[in-house]
């Protein structure tokens, strides 16, 4: 997976380069062919065939979604246990296929700009960056699945979703009630069994089916009929008394109240404020599930619980899950860009994120959050955010690998008094600090002051409430964050003396650039709308 993610960077770079010679070799000097390829969509390597290419392109996205999907389903049920075959050849075959078709439908059956081929690049490279230290496929998958989803209308590659799960599906239901696929396996709850219908688990079989009822309620909703709700209902119901995968069951029957509502709505047109309320629950799930188990204290054996007790019945009803990732924060590490990670017991999938991919894609999934209100200038304040945070998290990094090299401290308490023996470094961290919080001049307030706009403009309570969560962040992130300050800049009196020579301001070569990026933060607070332009230009606004 390496090599192919090499090899798609290159490819991106070689086609930048024939595309600005075919442009000059048009005539128009090399002004009109940087204007021409920065602001208007052209397939990559050339225009010759273009819709030949296009429609072949279509063909390769369904197809790798075709692989995909049955990967998905069929590789991951117990049939793997049966056949070494399945993990071993098929399996890998389906991934690479599917990501060989994502890749050839990239290359060259897709319309890009520059300024669009420039924001992917940039994004499937952090994808990579983030898949050599996890080793995780998943979130370069998503990368490369949605640079290649573009100019493809969805409603084929959702019919070819849904056939090839459901065939996929299918064959693993008839070899399991055949006696042949994990029989006899089932899972205990409570002392109530439950059936894994041919897959490891019950949640895994849940899952699998939600997203195949998502898929048909995508394909239905445009002219919903009752027996569409019926048949999601039933489904939902079925979710919940055979394999008793509450989640899946419970998502279900939701999505069935939804396709009831549009039943009942048809022919009228959609509130404003309804995209925007319900991208708003993707903000503020991820900040429940972030807080959550901040509110758990635990003492002694593992059982021993101290807590709310709303919070105790709350945790037990989801399975201790929230208890678990508790434990997670105390334990484990959270690494710049990830981390091989295969500690099970993290049944949380934004905390997940958060330990396998590293806090970079976990911003850039809260980021999805402004994205996915469905409005230019939401867009354009997401692509902020994510341009600030990454500044602002690199001269953080920057700051605290100079204190670990100059100075050989690792642990918050050992940074009383430091700023006196390293003025450059924290007030870089300091102008850090004020940036992740939101604090004005710096650029982190521009960014949160633009998404908060997005939301009021989407209308609705619920976007309202995500941006409210971003502010409890943003508060919980002051609290960490000058905490540090506070001890660097002013050490209490008890505090032990640091010994002569022990720390001492970082060399040049690391001082320098970060300075550089503290300085970025300022400029880019007090005068953005340079930046701004550039991003409204990207998105159409």
């Amino acid at each position: 997976m390496f090599g192919f993610a090499n090899f798609l960077l290159l490819a991106l770079f070689a086609a930048a380069v024939f595309d600005l010679i075919f442009a000059l070799a048009r005539g128009g000097g090399l002004r009109g062919a940087l204007h021409g390829l920065w602001n208007t969509p052209h397939l990559l390597f050339g225009q010759q065939l273009a819709e030949w290419r296009l429609q072949l392109g279509r063909i390769l996205f369904a197809a790798g979604l075709a692989a995909y999907e049955i990967s998905v389903v069929f590789c991951n049920s117990m049939a793997r246990q049966n056949w070494a075959w399945v993990q071993g050849v098929m399996s890998p075959v389906l991934e690479w296929l599917a990501f060989l078709c994502f890749g050839a439908k990239i290359l060259f059956g897709t319309r890009y700009t520059w300024r669009e081929l420039l924001a992917g690049g940039a994004l499937y490279f952090i994808a990579r960056w983030v898949y050599f230290n996890s080793q995780n496929i998943w979130w370069i998958g998503i990368v490369v699945a949605v640079l290649a989803a573009k100019d493809v209308p969805l409603r084929r590659p959702l019919q070819v979703y849904f056939a090839s799960g459901c065939a996929a599906m299918a064959v693993v239901l008839a070899l399991h009630f055949a006696g042949i696929v994990a029989p006899d396996l089932t899972s205990e709850r409570m002392g109530a069994l439950r059936g894994t219908y041919g897959y490891g688990h019950p949640n895994t079989f849940g899952g699998l089916v939600f997203g195949l009822v998502l898929a048909y309620a995508l394909l239905r909703a445009q002219k919903v009929r009752w027996v569409d709700c019926l048949l999601v209902f039933a489904v939902g119901v079925f979710l919940l008394v055979g394999p008793a995968s509450r989640s899946a069951a419970l998502c279900t029957l939701a999505l069935a109240v939804g396709l009831v509502f549009c039943r009942l709505r048809a022919g009228h047109s959609v509130p404003r404020w309804w995209p925007g309320t319900c991208a708003g629950m993707v903000g503020l799930t991820a900040a429940v599930s972030y807080l959550l188990p901040l509110l758990v204290i635990k003492v002694g054996p593992w059982n021993n619980d101290i807590g709310p007790a709303w919070l105790a019945k709350l945790d037990s009803l989801l399975t201790c899950r929230i208890s678990l990732t508790w434990m997670a924060y105390r334990l484990l590490d959270v690494k710049i860009a990830g981390q091989v990670f295969n500690w099970p017991t993290v049944d949380n999938s934004f905390a997940f994120a958060l330990f396998q991919f590293g806090p970079v894609v976990a911003a850039l999934l809260g980021i999805l959050f402004a994205a996915a209100l469905m409005t230019t200038q939401a867009l354009a304040a997401s692509f902020l955010h994510l341009i600030v945070h990454s500044v602002v998290k690199i001269m953080a990094f920057f700051t605290a690998g100079a204190v670990l090299h100059y100075a050989h401290r690792e642990y918050v308490p050992q940074l009383e008094g430091l700023g006196r023996y390293m003025p450059v470094t924290f007030a870089c961290f300091t102008a850090a600090a004020c940036a992740l919080t939101g604090i004005p001049p710096f650029n982190g307030f521009v960014s949160k002051w633009y998404i908060a706009r997005a939301a009021v403009d989407i209308g609705g309570w619920l976007p309202l409430v995500g941006f409210a969560a971003l502010l409890v962040s943003a508060l919980l992130t002051a609290v960490y964050m000058f905490q540090v300050v506070l001890k660097a800049w002013f050490p209490r009196t008890e505090a032990p003396a640091i010994p002569e020579g022990s720390a001492h301001e970082a060399g040049w070569m690391m001082t320098v650039p970060t300075a550089i990026l503290a300085a970025a933060c300022l400029l880019m607070g007090l005068f953005p709308q340079w930046l701004l332009d550039v991003i409204g230009k990207a998105v159409g606004l």
